[in-house]
């Protein structure tokens, strides 16, 4: 068995250059040198042991083994993105527990008003927790842990 490390940047170069037919219309869409481009093509048949491409002096086109080949280096490539589409997605996913403690009259605000909008955002478990100063704590002010958020209101003047 074939001990045959096939990177993505390899495996895309060769599908471009296949898509192309050209080293140099390949080496432009990969913003690479046409002579880096012809480096990676050789070393990839090398290390394989069997020729993709048929060269010729206008073009390229694949051999049978090539026409074989693209199909599952394309489809390895699209597993590829996928994979990388999928950390990215998960990495900003909006996941986790989420606590709240606030005054009661906040609390209920929230309960009434604001979960049923936040019911489609990921998976996130919201926790409300009535939490109300004692007089002492509220003219004295009170230190929470930085992880905790804590909200407090003011009754709108009378008039």
């Amino acid at each position: 068995m074939l001990n045959l490390q096939l990177k993505p940047r390899d495996l895309k170069i060769i599908s471009i250059i296949a898509a192309t037919r050209s080293i140099g219309d390949a080496a432009a869409l990969l913003g690479m040198a046409q002579a880096n481009v012809s480096k990676y093509l050789s070393d990839f048949e090398n290390r394989i042991g069997l020729k993709v491409f048929e060269r010729t002096t206008r073009q390229l086109a694949l051999t049978p083994f090539g026409e074989a080949l693209l199909p599952y280096i394309n489809a390895s490539l699209d597993k590829n993105n996928q994979l990388v589409n999928f950390i990215a997605d998960y990495k900003h996913e909006k996941r986790g527990k989420v606590t709240i403690y606030a005054p009661t009259g906040i609390v209920t605000y929230l309960a009434r008003n604001v979960i049923h909008l936040i019911e489609d955002i990921g998976d996130i478990r919201l926790s409300l927790k009535t939490y109300n100063l004692e007089r002492s704590e509220f003219l004295r002010g009170r230190l929470f842990s930085r992880r905790l958020r804590y909200f407090n209101y003011l009754r709108p003047a009378k008039r």
